[in-house]
């Protein structure tokens, strides 16, 4: 009897001191503050605090000072932080996690004009959420260019497709102040958001590409595929894991086709599956009109498996969008020059702009402004003129396409440069990639 007593109260005091870490992360009722704790323009700051500092420091001018043109993956080494979110009806929430550099290149280091360092970084959280994201990236604005990569994910939600959440955002990371770009990471929280039910997202795996071992940047291109993003999925039972296979089996084919024509394609890159080809289509086309092909680059690409359709759909990433007019009329012969081997997939096929596809201009104008630190006037003032640059783009492209559905077509002997580049490697290089 005595030892039960012993455990109920252990257990009392326990879960007393749970309930009040739980408690203790924010400093008032969240169920009385559900609209602000959903919305971007609430949060004042956030404010980033590393214990070990003088490492994180280190880690800081180590990338800064390597040789390599791209940041090394080994440098991208995880510190553990203090994250508090204050918001500006004055409440604040702290959270444990961990911090890391983000970024392929070295533009996402900085040395502000009073030398203090900014940097792009990729944040875990341990416990608690902003804006429901667990995972997420503050990225130095002009590496996403910035009000332009807002203003681009809230299109491409209107308009149907998976984006993330992204807002600017006032950040201070030990004792550093700068204006940010917040954005989540592509995981359950998103989808779900998005009326998706959780399933397998895979992405361009770029680790053959950057710094593997003794190869240089993009030497293993034609041999580099697509990997698994949300790994745990694969573990929740058997029929996740026969979901997971059939589905990277598709797309691994779809790289494989890809690679075997790459020497055909320009830099841009272009994947359209065979299931949902007309969403690809006009995703595609969404991102030229956008100047955001960069998110067209197949070691870009991210790609959500929807269970309940069998099919994939384009989760939107790192576009570098900008919404300016087409430089001359040349412009759109250029961007297909390399794609002539597809075409054929745009053959007739009536391009309706995304700005035809979206229900409500004053709606976009009303999220933009949640999203950024503009005052409302100029906000408006930004979408109305960034949309009218978007609808001639668009009237653009299908002239384009109307003009190249009549030119006649001379079809190339498809090649195999895929296993041709393997051939190509003794011996001894190939002993280099185990």
């Amino acid at each position: 009897m005595i030892k039960n007593k012993f455990i109920a109260f252990a257990f009392v005091i326990v879960w007393s001191s749970l309930s009040t870490a739980v408690r203790s992360e924010c400093n008032f009722a969240t169920g009385n503050r559900i609209s602000e704790l959903n919305n971007p323009k609430a949060i004042q700051r956030i404010v980033i605090e590393i214990p070990k500092s003088r490492q994180f420091q280190k880690n800081f001018l180590k990338i800064l000072v390597s040789r390599s043109e791209n940041i090394p993956p080994k440098l991208k080494k995880n510190f553990k932080a203090n994250v508090t979110v204050v918001y500006k009806f004055g409440g604040k929430c702290i959270y444990r996690g961990r911090v890391r550099q983000n970024g392929d290149w070295k533009d996402h280091l900085i040395v502000a004009p009073n030398g203090q360092p900014i940097r792009s970084l990729d944040v875990k959280l341990k416990n608690g959420n902003i804006l429901n994201a667990v995972k997420f990236k503050l990225l130095i604005p002009y590496t996403r260019n910035g009000k332009n990569e807002v203003l681009a994910t809230v299109l491409l939600r209107a308009a149907g497709y998976i984006a993330p959440e992204t807002f600017e955002v006032w950040t201070v990371v030990n004792g550093v102040w700068s204006l940010m770009l917040f954005q989540e990471d592509a995981r359950k929280e998103l989808l779900e958001r998005l009326g998706r039910r959780e399933g397998p997202v895979f992405e361009g795996d770029e680790e053959l590409i950057w710094s593997y071992k003794n190869f240089k940047n993009w030497d293993l291109e034609k041999v580099s595929l697509a990997r698994l993003v949300n790994r745990n999925w694969f573990l929740k039972g058997r029929s996740s894991q026969d979901i997971v296979l059939r589905s990277f089996s598709q797309i691994q084919d779809v790289y494989l086709r890809f690679a075997q024509n790459i020497d055909r394609f320009t830099s841009s890159g272009f994947v359209v599956l065979q299931r949902n080809q007309e969403l690809f289509r006009k995703y595609f086309l969404d991102l030229l009109a956008m100047n955001g092909l960069h998110a067209a680059k197949v070691h870009n690409r991210k790609f959500y498996y929807n269970v309940y359709t069998e099919s994939f759909e384009p989760i939107y990433y790192d576009g570098n969008i900008k919404f300016k007019l087409f430089s001359e009329e040349a412009f759109l012969e250029k961007q297909f020059q390399g794609l002539r081997a597809v075409l054929p997939l745009f053959e007739n096929f009536k391009y309706d702009g995304i700005t035809r596809r979206i229900s409500s201009k004053e709606n976009i104008s009303q999220e933009f402004t949640k999203r950024t630190t503009l005052e409302a006037r100029k906000a408006k003032e930004f979408v109305q003129k960034s949309l009218r640059k978007l609808r001639e783009n668009e009237k653009r492209i299908q002239g384009f396409l109307e003009k190249e559905s009549k030119r006649k077509r001379v079809v190339h002997p498809r090649k195999d440069p895929y296993l041709h580049f393997f051939k190509l490697w003794n011996k001894r290089d190939l002993n280099r990639l185990s």
